[in-house]
């Protein structure tokens, strides 16, 4: 066997990057105060399940990406028309219930959510979702995958993740088999102890779906060269009642801890050395304590936004009009012919047009113009200004980009107004000339029309100088349609750029703004910084987020730019004054942590486990002192380092325990909850697989007997027998 010195460092398996496709499935509610980790963590693909109700509101709240898919549950669906998917004891025990509507949720109790599963196994959208995902895995890895994980999260408190993960990791594995290529399952779960008091089923749920996973786990199914392995990691979490914002918040550290690189390299090389141990050799319960966390807006976020912030603003300030950025604007004009009468033809009929008309008629273009005006830059770059809007449509992705575009566009702006006077003015010389020939071909007009009134020229005379200002008044107003033509393509890009810049400017403005409702007010800085911070360029495609997203999403976008956490910032997380090694490292050994998280089913669980420590991203200098002087103190325990502190910035410390019988799956409450469980009326809906899991566990005898007290016999003995021997 492979043993890893506690003291080894810790290194990622040996694999290229691109042949490893993980795949994040969430089902239900218990685990999505992790969606935010999605931001930061190294997954190539999301998958959400829940009722139609949360998936609805999570469409809404997060912006479409091309590696999240939101799938709901029973759309449409009571539990009276999924139990035609059931056993026969299911629907007996259905119809006898009242009526459920499952588009709110599953029931609390897993019964329902195997019963949604087996409703949305067969249908052509699951279908097309599994297609999909193979495909995702051979994209993302370039076509060389090497390994694929699937982790699925959740709780076994409720009715989704508790009824659905076994079937979704099966499909899952199944459908991304291939040829040398190893495929991981690992479900992930918390237990009912942080939902006590806020269900009945609570833990008669954790019970039951512990029981059925733990035996998919242990059972390798049907081929014995089946290349998907199966895991099951179990985890409590503190009592919060309603307060689901805290419950929250130690999930999403737990995430942020329990998925670093560093932890998922430590567990990839010890997990093998379990695993043929004994049947229950892929099955684990970890205990993890919290020391204080950094408020992620008061302490964190604030403190990013206060690094941004004159950072963002002066940008704004700096893009100015920049002459040197442009060559000019520039127009080009095309005609149509459409053709026209000659001035005599229209004299021919005089008798029948109107005044008007025969000015129209005078007037009326010979050709059609087309103009485009362009903005050429000093680099040669040219920009429509009718398809400006289409010119700068991808959002910039740093603060560099975004000022420069700024500059450009006030820039072109500028250049247009410019254009747009220069035009105007020769327009107008030209204009003043055509109302004045204008006023001459209305005299002359009348003159031929009203003979008696201009007696002092002959007829002829009448005649010639109607047609020749009729000819000057043609030529006056078709040297006024090209500069017509250019002066409307410049006055549409002028709105077109207008439109842009302000769009562009409002955005930037938003962004300040949002920043600035994070500046402190009444809360003093640190003299120290906490943390060093991502520069404002790399970090401005998610800082563009903030202005459309909740408080505690922005709260986080800003948080997540922590790149590394200082000494002072370890400091403050553990309550120490000075930010000296030596301190923090017994205060990391000594403890107290803030919240000491329970063991799994609120037990006393005995001493022992693999002692692991998760600090949070620090400098390779401090970092590695850290680490040498916590492992000459500490020489059983691990140490390892998150990858990024978007969910908080915190100390935890794990234990990891691994069950060696099946009496050690069910400490504390789990074992009264199973017993329960069995001898509950809803029995059906707890144990969706009948008496077989619990029979291949050995919680059951092949033939059910039953005691005097009602419970049924293993070998001559009771259930409550087997679990307190």
């Amino acid at each position: 066997m492979n043993q890893l010195s506690n003291n080894s460092a810790i290194r990622l398996p040996a694999l290229d990057d691109d042949g490893v496709f993980k795949l994040l499935v969430i089902a239900g509610g218990g685990r999505q105060a992790s969606e935010l980790h999605w931001r930061r963590a190294k997954v190539d693909f999301v998958i959400v399940f829940d009722n139609h109700v949360e998936i609805s509101r999570m469409e809404r709240e997060f912006p479409a990406r091309d590696n999240i898919r939101f799938f709901p549950l029973a759309v449409g669906e009571t539990a009276d028309t999924l139990a035609r998917h059931g056993s026969e004891d299911m629907k007996a025990l259905i119809r006898s219930r009242a009526s459920m509507n499952a588009v709110f949720g599953l029931g609390q109790i897993p019964g329902v959510g195997f019963l949604a599963a087996e409703q949305l196994k067969p249908s052509t959208a699951f279908k097309d979702l599994l297609g999909m995902i193979r495909h995702e895995a051979g994209i993302r890895t370039k076509g060389r995958p090497v390994l694929i994980v699937i982790r699925l999260v959740g709780s076994t408190a409720g009715g989704t993740a508790a009824g659905i993960v076994e079937m979704i990791a099966q499909a899952l594995g199944e459908a991304l088999q291939m040829n040398g290529v190893s495929v991981e399952t690992e479900i992930d779960l918390i237990d009912a102890t942080t939902f006590l008091g806020l269900g009945s089923r609570c833990g008669l749920n954790s019970a039951s779906t512990i029981a059925e996973l733990s035996a998919w786990c242990c059972s390798k199914g049907g081929n014995p060269l089946d290349g998907v392995t199966r895991s099951l990691s179990l985890m409590a979490l503190p009592p919060f009642r309603h307060d689901g914002q805290a419950r929250s918040e130690l999930v999403r550290l737990d995430e942020q801890a329990i998925t670093c690189s560093e932890m998922q390299a430590l567990l990839a090389m010890i997990r093998p050395n379990h695993s043929l141990d004994s049947p229950l050799g892929t099955i684990v319960h970890r205990q993890v304590d919290f020391f204080k966390t950094l408020d992620p807006e008061v302490e964190v976020a604030n403190e990013v936004a206060h690094y941004y912030l004159p950072q963002i603003t002066a940008a704004i300030a700096s893009a100015t009009v920049c002459r040197a950025l442009l060559k000019g604007i520039f127009t080009d004009t095309t005609s149509t012919a459409i053709g026209r009468d000659s001035i005599p033809s229209l004299m021919d009929d005089l008798a029948i047009l109107s005044d008007v008309e025969l000015q129209e008629a005078v007037e009326r273009p010979s050709e059609r113009l087309t103009c485009l005006a362009t903005a050429e830059t000093a680099t040669d770059e040219v920009y429509h200004l009718d398809r400006v809007d289409e010119e700068f449509l991808i959002p910039p992705t740093t603060l560099d980009e975004a000022t420069a575009r700024l500059s450009m566009l006030r820039t072109i702006e500028r250049f247009v107004t410019d254009e747009i006077s220069v035009v105007s003015n020769e327009l107008s010389g030209l204009a003043h000339q055509y109302g004045e020939t204008a006023a001459k071909f209305s005299e002359a007009l009348q003159r031929v029309r009203r003979p008696r009134l201009w007696h002092l020229k002959s007829a002829a005379r009448r005649w010639d100088d109607l047609l020749n200002v009729a000819e000057a008044l043609r030529a006056d107003r078709d040297a006024m349609r090209p500069l017509e033509a250019i002066l409307e393509a410049l006055q549409r890009g002028q709105k077109a750029v207008t439109r842009v810049l302000q769009a562009h400017e409002e955005h930037l403005e938003n962004i300040r703004r949002a920043i600035s409702s994070f500046r402190p007010r009444g809360y003093a800085l640190p003299t120290n910084r906490s943390a060093e911070i991502r520069d404002v360029n790399d970090a401005f495609s998610e800082l563009s987020l903030l202005p459309t997203v909740e408080r505690d999403r922005q709260t986080w976008i800003l948080a997540s730019q922590v790149v590394y956490v200082t000494l002072d910032g370890l400091s403050r997380v553990l309550n120490i004054n000075e930010p000296r090694i030596d301190l923090i490292a017994e205060r990391i050994i000594s403890g107290p942590p803030q919240h000491i998280g329970p063991y799994l089913g609120a037990s006393r669980h005995a001493e022992g486990g693999r002692l692991v420590y998760c600090l949070p991203p620090m400098m390779p200098v401090p970092r590695m002192e850290l680490k040498r002087v916590l492992q000459e103190r500490m020489p059983t325990a691990t140490i390892v380092f998150a990858d990024f502190a978007a969910a908080g910035i915190n100390v935890l410390r794990y234990r990891f325990f691994r069950p060696s019988t099946v009496r050690e799956l069910f400490p504390g409450m789990l074992e009264r909850d199973l017993q329960d469980a069995i001898r509950d009326e809803l029995k059906p809906l707890f144990f969706p697989h009948g008496d077989e899991r619990l029979m291949q566990l050995g919680l059951l005898p092949s033939g059910p007997q039953l005691d005097g007290a009602g419970n049924q016999k293993v070998d001559g003995e009771s259930v409550e027998a087997e679990l307190q021997t």
